[in-house]
């Protein structure tokens, strides 16, 4: 009976220490694997993040231009404005100047035609 009782506990000791190393050689593999996964995981979303980040340089780039192409017509319509503001200005200056020379020209003749 004792010699029952020692191969028992033998056997459960064997039977612990085997089922111990088949518990710790399992997580292991589950470690790999998950570490394997999130490797994989975290490549695909880094190549995601890069994809979307030269998307939105795209974007901005163009959001830019066109915001520069708005900007430029804006100065070129306000510009042109300006000139022509300037232009009837000195227009307007030179057209009261040359009238009053016509007047004093015209003036000037009368009072010759008068005295001759």
């Amino acid at each position: 009976a004792q010699s029952i009782l020692v191969q028992s506990r033998i056997r459960g000791n064997f039977a612990r220490r085997d089922f111990q190393l088949e518990k710790s050689a399992a997580v292991v593999l589950q470690c790999a694997i998950r570490r394997h996964t999130s490797q994989v995981e975290f490549s695909q979303l880094k190549s995601a993040v890069k994809i979307q980040s030269w998307m939105k340089m795209i974007w901005a780039r163009r959001s830019y231009f066109n915001l520069k192409i708005q900007v430029e017509k804006i100065q070129h319509a306000y510009r042109g404005h300006v000139i022509r503001k300037n232009y009837l200005r000195l227009r307007l200056g030179i057209q009261e100047i040359q009238a009053g020379i016509r007047g004093k020209l015209a003036r000037r003749n009368f009072l010759e035609e008068k005295s001759a």
